[in-house]
């Protein structure tokens, strides 16, 4: 059992987060959906940069 005073090796800042999906601009063409995720809380969730990532696509929700 862990020491009532332990703290974990990292700390995740929120499990959530609200994104709104934008566009990548290509000429006039502003129909092409985008996402991007960015900050330390990525590297504290275990993607540091380089890593290696399987992206899985649902109806209405996307599981990295």
């Amino acid at each position: 059992m862990a020491d009532s005073h332990s703290t974990p090796d990292f700390v995740v800042s929120g499990t959530e987060r609200h994104l709104i999906v934008g566009y990548r601009p290509q000429g006039r063409d502003t129909s092409t959906p985008s996402l991007t995720l960015s900050g330390k809380w990525l590297r504290a969730a275990g993607f540091d940069t380089g890593k290696r990532f399987t992206v899985k696509v649902m109806d209405g929700c996307i599981v990295l």
